[in-house]
């Protein structure tokens, strides 16, 4: 499967903070949830022990990114940004994929990608 995920020079800066010596990168994904199907899980460090043979493992700005298969399908091309606005400040998905979000903007329905 081909897969593309842009991760902004924002984001792995924010990303950056969290690794340490036993951190090899960060994984992203989604999991079922909310009213509309699927909502981001939140970035988790990924450690040297973890079993990460089925992963895609892509690499941008110095910070290798772990996503599981399923969720690669609904994460393909898209663009990772960390933004800040007035005291708020989050971890940003700009995602082609999402067809539809829930009024709250917490959970989504997307197509998988081709």
């Amino acid at each position: 499967m081909s897969f593309n995920l842009n991760i902004t020079q924002e984001a792995a800066e924010v990303f950056s903070r969290f690794l340490n010596d036993d951190s090899q990168g960060i994984r992203l994904g989604v999991k079922p949830a909310g009213c509309s199907g699927f909502e981001y899980s939140e970035p988790a460090l990924v450690s040297a022990n973890d079993d990460t043979s089925s992963d895609l493992v892509i690499e941008q700005n110095n910070i290798k990114i772990f996503v599981d298969p399923i969720s690669a399908q609904y994460l393909d091309n898209a663009t990772v940004d960390f933004i800040k606005k007035g005291v708020n400040k989050l971890i940003h998905f700009d995602n082609p994929n999402v067809e539809d979000a829930c009024g709250c903007g917490l959970s989504f329905s997307a197509k998988p990608a081709p």
